[in-house]
């Protein structure tokens, strides 16, 4: 269309417009176009913590295509990552890491990059508690679980906490 639109000016005389096109990136989903409001977009105001873990839950067939599109990685080097991954040298979590680094540091400076990165680690390859968790002091006597998760604002419902219990998304210390 945009084509078709430069002819049609031309023909009337008009100068031809200017056409740039971009790339659609899609989204964290890995199906949509990277849409806020389709809540599959990674916030440039996000912490390191949460733009590096929105970015590790793309698919894996997307992390090239945001290594090209949101970095300036070289094409001779990306073309060396591909090659390792095609081969089995580069794991494809271990891209998408070094993928979520690069992008994180753009906004918030490699050290803060890395550190994301080692807390992610910590917290999903280790199975460890992340260094930051909330303390919530329950009142003494029986409680229900699913009150203690509204009560912490962990939650915005008791039918949304039974649900997280259910799914086994609630562990207890």
């Amino acid at each position: 269309n945009l084509l078709r639109g430069r002819e049609v000016q031309a023909a009337y005389g008009q100068p031809p417009q200017d056409v740039v096109t971009v790339p659609l990136l899609v989204g964290l989903d890995g199906e949509r176009k990277m849409s806020k409001s389709l809540g599959n977009a990674v916030a440039v105001a996000d912490t390191p913590q949460q733009q590096f873990g929105q970015l590790m839950s793309i698919p894996d067939h997307l992390t090239m295509r945001y290594l090209e599109l949101l970095t300036e990685i070289e094409p001779g080097e990306l073309a060396g990552l591909s090659r390792s991954l095609d081969d089995g040298t580069l794991h494809p979590r271990d891209l998408k890491s070094e993928m979520a680094v690069r992008i994180v540091s753009q906004f918030h400076g490699e050290a803060a990059a890395r550190s994301a990165e080692a807390e992610f680690l910590r917290v999903h390859r280790d199975k460890q508690l992340p260094t930051e968790v909330d303390e919530v002091t329950v009142p003494p006597g029986p409680a229900d679980v699913r009150d203690l998760l509204v009560a912490a604002g962990l939650v915005q419902s008791r039918s949304e906490a039974a649900r997280l219990v259910k799914g086994r998304g609630v562990r207890l210390d």
